[in-house]
């Protein structure tokens, strides 16, 4: 077989749809292009075919998706060696290199408007204003149910609640224009009811835990005098709910949707998309969740906000892929600044002694196998085998975390590199910063962030930070951080070897972070969410026709089981959960039961125009082992005769056309006895939508090939 053969092999494999057989495993065992990972396959394609330049663009692609910023720039670098005159690589390199050499990105781009290429689209324009003291504005009602929750069970917060506790702090202080008129909220999202809690007891809460490290007992008579306060409110239309938080802990989003249809502003701020984007570091059950609660609430919100430019170009990408949405989303860095304790000589003497004239580098976060921990250990091993001599220690600070034998195996078989690696757990906030204060630098090579916050932390304090060069973390350290590829255990070593090899560049490095770096402040997080929310808010106010997106020809799920499936085989994340208009319980594994004899459902039909004669078909059954009733479709041009239900689910259809809005709604009718399942009386269980244009055979064929090999 021809190079060229091998390589038009490659992209036929990579461009073709995932195969409804292979996705459900029904493949042979004979080897298949589509088994090797995309970028393995694109690299090969790459080195049989040099002159395509296709198959160049198609790798950083790769790289760019996967937040790979240093990769993506070191193919670019080869792409252009051997085509100098592309402007799109020149533009390509722009984006990769932007937080990593800003001003080579710059050069880049002008080199690529040079050559003919298109201006890069400008981000979304978020005007955030400030108001005048008298001026009145929308209330945020901040939603604070995650930090509530993980203090239950902790006694210190983690980085996404010390977001929200920052964030109420500045509002009940009001620390700026944007800082006021914000109400904490602990809503019942089973019962769908919003409560208010004293204000004044939830900064009481947050003053205890970030100031004076509480013990269980005090914190929990804090969270119960919370509790005891908590009061029904009701949120007025044009005001604004903001989860800030986990939202991926909340099990319903129906109050979310209720909100909406009154009027209310939703808003999530998306901390990253590292279950999306990297699972194999996160739990499954932690993955699906998270998946799952994004989908129902990228069907409600009326916009997004991040914590950084990556994690808003992700999500924009997920939404836009999966979902076939175009939700507004703002990134909203967040604060660099650290509460600091002033040096205690005695730590500081006592570190001096410990590590002596050679020092130590510091090393600080969850030990997990997403922080890439070997990495270093690799890196050690290797200076150690150099026969260096003076090497510095390496030092571990941070809880053991998750996926981390093999690198606990390693550490115990090497007694720690023969004591070269330190780690320690437990380190109080003054100690911490005592470390980071007498290391030579820091060094955080973790293999993906949504924001990486020890990268902060290092500048703050005035130490130089060496940083994988990946997804979010370039956007912390910017110019004042050098970079490296997580996965290219060279790229490191070299770094730490130039640093190590000449203290008076380590030394310009430090001069440089202590005149140029500005801690971002706690009070300009705040005040920039806040104002963005509400700017935001005033320009996606309107309430949609239907919460659900369906195409023609497509299978639409709801219950969570189906969700994780259909994810784990690679399909459309449109699902049909929000496409509940009245009369059903909350969303299940199995999908969604009617509470009431006459339910209906309510989606729009993407792609499709008012006056398209459609057929719908939906996933209907019974309870097994009790009372079959029976059931009938009604549209808006047909009521099908009644039909038995099935202890399975089966395809029930109805004749529709698509309505002015371009709406599609079906009303359910069951007759027959009722069935009780965990005491309530249910009708019919829902697990799956989907319809097809009448004159589309396509679309018909789709719509059932996708019913018969559904996940």
């Amino acid at each position: 077989m021809s190079s060229r053969n091998l390589t038009e092999m490659l992209w036929e494999e990579l461009t073709r749809p995932v195969r409804r057989a292979r996705a459900k495993g029904l493949t042979t065992d004979k080897p298949h292009w589509s088994d090797l990972d995309r970028g393995d396959l694109l690299a090969q394609a790459v080195e049989l075919a040099p002159d395509q330049i296709h198959s160049w663009q198609a790798l950083v692609d790769y790289w760019l998706e996967k937040g790979n910023f240093v990769q993506a720039a070191s193919v670019l670098d080869r792409a252009i060696e051997r085509f100098p005159d592309v402007s799109s690589l020149y533009a390509m390199r722009a984006d990769a290199l932007g937080r990593i050499d800003p001003e080579q990105s710059e050069r880049d781009d002008t080199t690529a408007r040079r050559l003919g290429e298109a201006p890069r689209p400008a981000p979304l324009s978020v005007e955030i204003g400030s108001p005048a003291p008298d001026e009145k504005v929308a209330t945020i009602y901040a939603e604070m149910t995650d930090m509530m929750e993980y203090l239950t069970l902790n006694t210190s917060m983690s980085g996404i609640q010390r977001v929200v506790a920052n964030m109420l702090r500045c509002a009940m202080d009001r620390t700026s224009p944007n800082a006021r008129d914000v109400r904490p909220v602990i809503p019942d999202y089973l019962n769908n009811v919003v409560y208010a809690p004293d204000p004044a007891l939830v900064r009481e809460l947050i003053d205890e835990v970030e100031l004076r490290s509480p013990t269980r007992e005090r914190l929990d008579r804090l969270l119960g005098a919370i509790r005891s306060t908590l009061r029904a409110i009701e949120i007025e239309p044009g005001s604004v709910f903001l989860m800030a938080g986990a939202f991926w802990i909340v099990k319903s989003y129906d109050l979310l949707r209720t909100l909406r249809q009154k009027g209310v502003v939703i808003t999530v701020f998306i901390h990253d998309l590292i279950q999306i984007d990297n699972p194999e570091y996160v739990d499954e059950k932690a993955t699906h969740a998270f998946r799952r609660s994004l989908v129902d609430v990228g069907e409600i919100a009326n916009f997004f906000t991040s914590n950084s430019a990556f994690v808003a170009r992700e999500l924009r990408r997920f939404l836009a892929k999966e979902m076939d949405l175009q939700t507004p989303i703002h990134p909203v860095p967040l604060a660099t600044e650290m509460s600091l304790s002033p040096p205690e000589p005695w730590a500081e003497e006592s570190l001096r002694a410990e590590f002596g004239e050679a020092g130590y580098v510091l090393c600080v976060s969850t030990i997990e196998i997403r922080k890439n921990h070997l990495y270093l250990v690799r890196i050690w091993q290797e200076l150690m085998r150099s026969g260096r001599t003076n090497l510095p220690k390496l030092v571990f600070v941070g809880k053991w975390g998750w996926e981390i034998d093999h690198l606990q195996e390693l550490l115990h078989q090497t007694n720690y590199l023969d004591g070269m690696v330190k780690v320690l757990n437990g380190v109080s906030d003054s100690m911490l910063a005592s470390l980071y204060r007498n290391s030579l630098f820091s060094i955080y090579p973790s293999f993906a962030e949504g924001w990486g916050l020890p990268i902060g932390e290092s500048l703050v304090l005035g130490k130089p930070c060496i940083s994988a060069g990946v997804t979010s973390m370039p956007e912390v350290g910017g110019k004042l951080v050098r970079y490296v590829d997580p996965v290219d255990l060279a790229t490191g070593l070299a770094a730490v070897t130039r640093l190590l090899d000449d203290p008076a560049d380590l030394q310009a490095w430090s001069d440089r972070i202590e005149a140029e770096f500005r801690p971002r402040a706690w009070t300009e997080f705040a005040e920039e969410l806040l104002g963005a929310s509400r700017a935001l808010g005033k320009m996606t106010v309107a309430v949609p026709t239907a919460f659900a997106r369906i195409r023609p020809g497509n299978i639409a799920v709801v219950g969570n089981d189906a969700v994780r499936k259909v994810a784990a085989a690679g399909g459309s994340m449109c699902t049909a959960r929000m496409a509940r208009e009245r009369g059903w319980w909350h969303l299940e594994d199995s999908g969604v039961w009617s509470i009431s004899p006459l339910a209906s459902i309510r989606f729009i039909a993407a792609g499709c125009t008012a006056g398209d004669r459609v057929r719908v078909v939906v996933g209907l059954r019974g309870e097994a082992g009790c009372p079959l009733g029976t059931c009938q479709l009604r549209s808006n041009v047909e009521h099908t005769a009644f039909r038995d239900l099935e202890p399975a689910a089966s395809p029930h259809g109805v004749e529709a056309i698509v309505d002015q809005d371009g709406v599609i709604e079906i009303a359910i009718l069951v007759r027959g006895d009722t069935v009780t399942l965990r005491g309530q009386n249910v009708y019919a269980n829902l697990s799956s939508v989907g319809y097809y244009r009448r004159d589309e055979a396509e679309e018909a064929f789709a719509l059932m090939e996708a019913i018969v090999f559904q996940p």
